[in-house]
């Protein structure tokens, strides 16, 4: 599904392992691509991956992030109030 494909801040960090600070700086300034709707910022996973990859140290082949994670939201609500959890699972067989 499309929005499977847009990450919150949050997801990004909890990808990366960076601080939401460093995300937003690394948005403003350009190096981290976003698509914005009203308020909401969004980063696209393929622009993740390829940040990611053009970051790296060693030119080795890079590691299929697509292959190795998946994030897994679940939102639990009662009412008004709805939380999201989110977890990284390795994928399986791949």
């Amino acid at each position: 599904m499309f929005a499977d494909n847009l990450l919150t801040v949050h997801e990004v960090q909890v990808v990366t392992g960076l601080g939401r600070t460093t995300i937003y700086q690394l948005i403003r300034t350009g190096e981290l691509p976003v698509v914005r709707i009203g308020r909401s910022v969004r980063v696209r996973l393929e622009t993740l991956k390829r940040f990611i990859a053009d970051h790296e140290d060693d030119p080795s082949p890079p590691l299929p992030l697509q292959i190795s994670y998946r994030i897994h939201r679940s939102t639990k609500g009662s009412g008004d109030g709805r939380t999201s959890s989110y977890s990284i699972r390795r994928r399986r067989g791949r």
